[in-house]
């Protein structure tokens, strides 16, 4: 790569929520399958926020993949007070191509992405009763909020995901303002939560975890107050 024209970072984020284990999901985007796509389309860093099972995936996972896949950064950690910040590394930006966020179908996950405005794959949790995660996900879709991920075809969401962005890109194009206008004042969260109260989660409470990074309170305290507002 010259000097006249480096290499852009891109940043896959894979978040599976404080509240749950999400194996299933974490298995695949580290399978080799997987990481040959986002190698070839261009990704230089994978994130995994892997919440309780950080430490088998850091001890046992991790360290086999490194060499295999030496041009992917592959980073992982438990729980995070504030995702957002991870979730700002994709989006585009100078020295940066647009990335994406693979989530949870955890509403208070889902809110934090579209407040920084990051594109989102949504996959459910299957081992997840009665929490309405396939239709959050199927209605994100239908609105145009990001992709409906299925377990053993993320790769395929993901290249789903550029169709429907440049679909939207050209559905909703920006409209100018004017230099004096007012500034409106509108929340973000009251019309989110508006918009999709009646797909609330009833996720349980979290149980106390010790020795677990940086405790995840932020972010457990993020998703029960989301699944509160909509309900």
């Amino acid at each position: 790569m010259s000097a006249e024209n480096p290499k852009l970072e891109r940043h896959c984020l894979v978040t599976v929520g404080a509240t749950a284990r999400f194996t299933q999901l974490l298995t695949e985007v580290v399978s080799p399958t997987f990481l040959d796509f986002l190698v070839g389309d261009r990704y230089t860093h994978l994130t995994l926020q892997c919440g309780k099972d950080y430490e088998h995936f850091s001890r046992n996972i991790l360290p086999t993949l490194v060499p295999r896949w030496p041009t992917l950064e592959i980073t992982a950690f438990d729980f995070v007070d504030d995702l957002t910040v991870e979730m700002t590394k994709c989006q585009a930006a100078t020295g940066r191509e647009r990335g994406v966020v693979i989530c949870h179908a955890g509403t208070g996950t889902i809110l934090d992405g579209m407040r920084v405005n990051v594109p989102l794959v949504v996959v459910p949790n299957p081992t997840l009763k009665d929490n309405h995660q396939v239709e959050l996900a199927e209605e994100i879709q239908r609105q145009g909020y990001g992709i409906w991920g299925h377990l053993g075809d993320i790769s395929y969401a993901l290249q789903q995901l550029v169709l429907q962005l440049d679909k939207t890109k050209v559905q909703f194009k920006p409209h100018s303002v004017k230099e004096d206008a007012e500034p409106l004042n509108v929340d973000l969260w009251q019309v989110t939560s508006a918009m999709l109260g009646r797909y609330a989660v009833e996720t349980p409470q979290p149980t106390n975890r010790t020795g677990a990074g940086n405790g995840g309170s932020g972010e457990v305290q993020r998703e029960e107050v989301a699944q509160m507002t909509m309900g």
